[in-house]
């Protein structure tokens, strides 16, 4: 992966923001940082995203909530949704939202980035 690829890393545990930024800008990408989800949504609305990483439970919204707000506001990016804490009810309910994928944490550096690269290999090709 190149610079040119944007991440937003949505999350409002410090300490694995910091470190899943870490693994993600050693593999060349650029990370922008977010602890709740106004913030992902304002970050979102400014900058010209490849994809986003969504923590399901922030205090302010939740990782579905913020699918629906970038739907409504016609950002179309794949979102990575990330939990502590899921059932296979949230992990459909969140697919069916339209979230690309679920990630149950701690998630391993190799499976984000390898997860990462995926979503932004899919969202090229649906642009062309």
């Amino acid at each position: 992966m190149h610079q040119l690829f944007s991440v937003l890393l949505a999350d409002d545990n410090a300490t694995w923001r910091r470190d899943a930024a870490r693994w993600l800008e050693e593999n060349g990408l650029f990370v922008l940082n977010a602890s709740t989800g106004i913030e992902a949504i304002e970050k979102a609305r400014k900058y010209n995203l490849d994809v986003s990483i969504l923590d399901m439970h922030m205090p302010d919204m939740t990782g579905i909530e913020i699918i629906r707000a970038f739907r409504s506001e016609g950002i179309i990016i794949p979102c990575i949704l990330v939990s502590a804490e899921s059932s296979q009810e949230l992990i459909l309910k969140a697919l069916e939202e339209g979230a690309f994928t679920f990630l149950q944490k701690p998630v391993s550096p190799d499976l984000l980035k390898y997860t990462v690269e995926r979503a932004i290999r899919k969202n090229l090709e649906d642009l062309f």
